[in-house]
């Protein structure tokens, strides 16, 4: 018997403009053992997605537009209970 710790990975949520960014984001975290539940390319959908999903982390690829990532992070639910990684 191990005494190795067991964990299972995150359900998360990846935000990013850029489609081909959230394919290699996701191979990442697969690879890491988690599962993304959730990805998305439009801000406007983002606050709905994390309400209805409730991921345990959201993950915001800001790439090079600061701006973009910052209108990602400000439309998060707050009350979701999941942490956000920008």
């Amino acid at each position: 018997m191990s005494d190795a710790p067991t964990t299972d990975g995150l359900r998360i949520l990846t935000a990013d403009e850029d489609q081909s960014t959230l394919e290699e984001t996701q191979s990442i975290l697969e690879k890491l053992g988690h599962t993304v539940i959730a990805k998305i390319t439009s801000v406007d959908k983002l606050g709905d997605l994390i309400a209805v999903e409730d991921p345990d982390l959201s993950v915001a690829v800001p790439d090079h537009d600061d701006a973009h990532a910052l209108n990602l992070i400000a439309e998060s639910p707050r009350p979701a209970r999941g942490q956000s990684i920008d």
